[in-house]
């Protein structure tokens, strides 16, 4: 297997265009990887405040509790949100329609909306071999980089770039390993 480096936000959609998880859950398997995405439907925006980015990740909790997925790491944007989870069960179709449904029943109740949130189904991404996760995990936390909500200092501790702190609102992320112990 080749591996290579991403180096933009823009390389990655050329690379991964055809690696999907088609619907009813084909495709999708038993302790597989996945980098899901969704945005907002029209580039919307779907975190208005800081409440509603706490209902997302209490949702992704539920799905972890309830189906058992574990979460390697995401980052919740004002209009998307992408993130690289395992499904021991297979079952990514249902774990996605519970986050992205209940997250959108809970959004439109506290925001007194109601319609779709999302621009439709989510698109999952097969993560087929270690170093392809690591990419993965990079690609998300380069997202925000990409969109200038954030830049990132020239120094570097070790091998990890520092991230400056210069954060628009509406930008979140890191493993929730908190939220999985409730």
């Amino acid at each position: 297997m080749t591996v290579v480096a991403i180096k933009s936000v823009s390389a990655w959609h050329r690379i991964v265009r055809h690696w999907t998880c088609t619907d009813s859950g084909t495709g999708c398997f038993e302790g597989a990887v996945y980098h899901v995405i969704n945005r907002g439907m029209a580039r919307q925006t779907t975190f208005l405040d800081e409440q509603d980015y706490q209902v997302f990740l209490n949702t992704l909790a539920e799905a972890h509790r309830q189906w058992g997925i574990d979460v390697f790491s995401y980052c919740l944007m004002r209009n998307h949100y992408p993130v690289c989870l395992t499904t021991p069960k297979g079952n990514l179709s249902r774990v996605m329609r519970h986050v992205d449904g209940l997250y959108t029943q809970r959004f439109n109740r506290s925001h007194d909306r109601d319609g779709p949130l999302f621009r439709g189904r989510y698109k999952a991404i097969l993560v087929d071999a270690d170093e392809y996760l690591a990419q993965v995990v990079r690609y998300i936390h380069l997202n925000p980089v990409e969109s200038a909500m954030v830049r990132i200092r020239k120094s570097t501790v070790g091998a990890v770039t520092v991230i400056i702190s210069k954060r628009k609102p509406g930008l979140r992320g890191s493993t929730p390993t908190r939220y999985w112990n409730k």
